[in-house]
């Protein structure tokens, strides 16, 4: 592929998708819902080690509850926008 017919199609049709394609690169792997899973799962456990901490009254049991939080709030958007975006979940929804 010569310099020319490079800026052609780079010219032609710019966005994203066909800079994947003129420079012949893979797509990146972006995350699955399995990754949401295990974030949601990591909130739930932390969040449990953060309740045992306060029932005992000892230092840093707010600190992991916000901390927990964060996870189950992170995992949960994950696994929806995941969820939204595949491509069978109107076949899924319309059950």
């Amino acid at each position: 592929m010569d310099l020319k017919e490079l800026a052609e199609r780079a010219h032609s049709n710019f966005n994203i998708v066909s800079l994947y394609t003129i420079f012949e690169i893979q797509k990146p792997c972006f995350m699955k819902a399995k990754h949401a899973l295990v974030i949601l799962a990591a909130g739930y456990c932390t969040e449990f080690v953060a309740a045992m901490f306060k029932l005992e009254h000892w230092e840093y049991g707010d600190e992991l509850i916000i901390f927990a939080t964060v996870f189950k709030v992170v995992g949960l958007i994950m696994f929806i926008s995941k969820l939204l975006t595949h491509p069978k979940t109107k076949e899924f929804l319309n059950w």
